[in-house]
């Protein structure tokens, strides 16, 4: 008997992705390509892993953190889809909000340091950028979500395509309202460790 349950166990495929699409405008795509280079440039290296597939997965990966550590995030998302709901939904890319409170509507950003393809849509729409993320990761945002609906009877619905959109916007929002240096530098040391992980993770 337990030999058919270690054979099922076998079976399961361990290395399963998903694919989520992050769809904003094409500003903040362009304002993380800047960001990228600007740590390249600061770091002086190549960092060929790190773009912003990789940015994206820390940041849902910095979310979900949080949530394992039993902080309630859900007045968080529902202050980010009041705060950024227009702009992830818009087909038109507005021009840059530069006197936009950074903390308008949201909570200050918070950043867990604890741890251990795009393509071009028809023109006037905002570009998608296509992310394949590990099975479990999103299956957990899921249980996340469904958490929610229980505890707040049902008044919840999102998909894991918004919440990833509306947490890089956010971020973007909060790099181009500045950071503080300090929490600058930790965001890039977090990132580059992450990017790092990345790599050797590609390697075995």
């Amino acid at each position: 008997m337990f030999r058919l349950f270690t054979k099922m166990f076998k079976k399961q495929d361990t290395s399963s992705y998903d694919t989520i699409e992050v769809c904003v405008p094409r500003y903040y795509f362009k304002r993380a390509d800047v960001f990228i280079e600007d740590i390249r440039h600061l770091k002086e290296a190549e960092l060929p892993d790190l773009n912003k597939s990789l940015l994206i997965k820390v940041l849902l990966d910095n979310f979900l953190e949080d949530v394992r550590q039993g902080r309630d995030k859900f007045q968080y998302v529902v202050n980010l889809r009041r705060t950024y709901g227009d702009v992830y939904e818009t087909k038109v890319t507005p021009p840059p909000q530069t006197n936009k409170p950074s903390n308008a509507g949201t909570d200050s950003f918070h950043w867990s340091l604890t741890k251990k393809g795009g393509s071009n849509p028809e023109e006037g729409q905002n570009p998608v950028l296509r992310i394949q993320v590990h099975t479990k990761v999103i299956d957990r945002v899921k249980m996340c979500f469904e958490d929610w609906r229980l505890q707040y009877h049902g008044h919840f619905e999102m998909e894991v395509d918004e919440l990833v959109s509306l947490l890089f916007i956010h971020f973007i929002t909060e790099l181009r309202n500045g950071f503080v240096e300090d929490t600058q530098e930790e965001i890039i040391d977090f990132i580059l460790e992450e990017c790092d992980h990345y790599q050797q993770s590609n390697m075995n």
